[in-house]
């Protein structure tokens, strides 16, 4: 990184700091391969993921649905401490 370009790096990003704070959401559903909702309520969507959808509302599931969702189950359990999924607001 170039010194003449860090005081405007530091212009730009400072005041931004108080404004990025951590808060964690209890995992209550593992909804899909790529969708979990959590304890408020809210769904959150991986980005960049295109998860099969599973058989709901009288459907069938997609070819490897129910592999796709106990996946995600164990990504969102290793990133969790206790069920705790942290994330940035």
């Amino acid at each position: 990184m170039n010194r003449k370009n860090l005081p405007g790096i530091l212009l730009i990003g400072l005041p931004s700091l108080p404004f990025a704070h951590s808060t964690r959401d209890h995992v209550e559903i593992v909804y899909v391969g790529n969708t979990i909702i959590l304890e408020t309520g809210k769904k959150a969507k991986s980005l960049g993921i295109d998860a099969p959808e599973a058989g709901y509302e009288g459907n069938r599931s997609e070819f490897v649905a129910i592999a796709s969702k106990n996946f995600n189950f164990c990504l969102v359990d290793k990133k969790s401490e206790n069920g705790w999924l942290w994330k940035k607001s």
